[in-house]
């Protein structure tokens, strides 16, 4: 009988503990997140930017993370930190209101969005940083594709800035 108090008061114990720790979920999260912050990515929990379509019909938007990664050289000729420079591709290729001068922006991101991962709901570019907005079902390999994507993305978009 004493050996059952003593195991049923370790549980007491020890359980609460166990509830504590990570789940596989939380844990795959936590390596994509050291892995983008490894290189250079900022990360923020935030609600995906959703179609034209879905906000008229007032939809439920849903909460997931942006990678944001600082742009190399973000005072090249013509942008400034203060210009207003903000550019959204979505994936779904929604039909958008893009200003003229940012048109040529938008094909380097659209371009740069097919070749990432298909949960990455959303590419973004503004005069300091480009944003993937994605719900973190992908892997540690996915966050290099990002990387890589943003890198070669930032030089076609230097060669149009210089021009």
């Amino acid at each position: 009988m004493n050996y059952l108090i003593i195991l049923i008061l370790i549980a007491v114990v020890v359980g609460p503990i166990f509830g504590l720790m990570p789940s596989s979920k939380q844990k795959r999260q936590m390596k994509l997140r050291d892995k983008a912050l490894e290189l250079g990515f900022h990360v923020k929990i935030c609600h995906l930017p959703q179609v034209h379509r879905a906000k008229v019909r007032k939809e439920d938007s849903v909460e997931g993370v942006a990678y944001r990664l600082p742009r190399n050289k973000p005072n090249r000729k013509g942008v400034s930190e203060d210009s207003g420079l903000q550019v959204l591709c979505l994936r779904d290729g929604a039909e958008q209101d893009i200003p003229k001068s940012h048109n040529a922006y938008f094909l380097c991101l659209q371009e740069a969005l097919a070749a990432l991962p298909s949960d990455v709901v959303a590419l973004e570019m503004t005069a300091l940083w480009y944003g993937i907005y994605w719900s973190e079902h992908g892997s540690v390999e996915d966050v290099l594709i990002f990387k890589n994507q943003l890198d070669l993305m930032d030089k076609k978009i230097a060669m149009l800035e210089s021009a």
